[in-house]
């Protein structure tokens, strides 16, 4: 009989489970890194210059990361037991801490934040030193430690330093982190079952936070009475957010794909989808920052509009060729058609960024909201008939 019933044992969850969806736990952590996101923006308070775009991008990884480890964490050894809830309820404090502490990296001070992810780093080695004690997760529980434990210790040297050389500890922390899986997976013989709808159904919760900023970023830049000048630049915008949504959801990652036992399909999915959500998250920062200049011009000499009306080009163009690209490699089924013309579009958003047309915002965003457009009904039609065909032949 077990003295603490309270402490379940460390069991890896069956790819094969029925009806396996997200917990209440996993959508209650969730709300943190909904604080976290919104956080973010406040990096281009100060301007949209290359160091805030680098600082911002390193900082989104950041918290992308801590969400990931925690995802995957879960979608393998999830026993909801009161360790078990108690370590992810910890990491809500530690992300509010993040969150909160996002302003002052403007002024490069950095304890902080540091601080809060030392502590999420803790509770990740608690939680893989719980699967090592179990001998058959031995070597997989090894490497995450191996890695968690170079990175922790780096991240936690990182505050002895100054300049240049902390970057260098936070980069090399995040590749000790990021390789121990991969080895891990590698020793295995990549044996490892992965419930395939929960976590692309994770990845999507996510996609859900990423865009619920840019619909909370339009309702910052609606003001009444509606007006023309306000109502068309915030409905197209809106268009933007709805055909992204579509693109993904109903043309995007519902694709027929599997994940387990299989180590390229699951770390290109993994570590790749973090460029789709940089990407999004691009195109939420120009739509907040663009809508608020467009609507006020007279405040628009105090930014580089350029820079926010490019990050929303480079933002489009690489949702569409990263997610793309991301399908193709993993999907069990590839029609040229979809992916042809949705990387066309791609390409030719792209090249938006080196081109000298002076157009205002609200024009590029309608531009961009009928590519986004015509790739949806493009995806739209060739899904509908790949699935009606495979009907057909059963």
């Amino acid at each position: 009989m077990n003295k603490f019933p309270w402490i379940k044992p460390i069991a890896i969850r069956s790819s094969d489970e029925a009806h396996r969806q997200a917990s209440w736990l996993e959508l209650f952590v969730d709300l943190g890194f909904v604080l976290a996101i919104s956080s973010t923006t406040k990096i281009f308070e100060t301007g949209f210059s290359l160091d805030n775009l680098l600082v911002y991008s390193g900082v989104f990884f950041s918290i992308f990361w801590v969400w990931n480890r925690f995802t995957w964490y879960a979608t393998l050894f999830d026993n909801n037991d009161i360790p078990f809830r108690l370590s992810f309820l910890a990491s809500i404090f530690c992300i509010i801490g993040l969150s909160a502490s996002i302003e002052e990296i403007s002024a490069n001070n950095y304890n902080h934040f540091t601080f809060y992810y030392f502590i999420v780093e803790c509770i990740l080695l608690y939680l893989w030193s719980r699967v090592w004690r179990k001998p058959q997760y031995r070597i997989l529980a090894k490497h995450h430690l191996i890695g968690y434990s170079i990175g922790t210790l780096l991240i936690a040297l990182s505050l002895l330093v100054e300049g240049k050389t902390k970057l260098i500890f936070w980069l090399l922390a995040i590749l000790s982190e990021a390789i121990g899986p991969i080895v891990a997976w590698y020793r295995m013989r990549s044996q490892i079952p992965v419930h395939t709808s929960h976590i692309i159904e994770r990845h999507g919760l996510f996609t859900i936070i990423l865009l619920g900023e840019g619909v909370v970023a339009i309702g910052h830049n609606m003001s009444f009475p509606l007006s023309n000048d306000t109502f068309i630049p915030s409905a197209i915008a809106f268009g933007i957010i709805i055909a992204l949504w579509w693109i993904y959801f109903d043309c995007g990652f519902g694709f027929s794909t599997n994940l387990s036992h299989n180590m390229l399909k699951t770390f290109i999915f993994g570590y790749g989808q973090f460029f789709v959500f940089l990407a999004l998250s691009a195109i939420d920062i120009s739509l907040e920052y663009g809508l608020h200049f467009a609507l006020n011009p007279e405040h628009s000499e105090l930014v580089n509009v350029k820079a926010i009306e490019n990050m929303l080009l480079a933002g489009v163009a690489g949702f569409l060729l990263i997610m793309s690209a991301i399908q193709i490699i993993i999907s069990q089924k590839n029609p040229r058609k979809i992916y042809l013309f949705r990387l066309a579009c791609g390409v030719a958003v792209g090249l938006g960024l080196f081109t000298k047309f002076n157009l205002a915002f609200q024009t590029i965003m309608l531009i961009v909201l009928t590519v986004l457009i015509l790739v949806a009904i493009n995806d739209t039609y060739h899904w509908e008939n790949l699935k009606n065909n495979s009907q057909l032949s059963k």
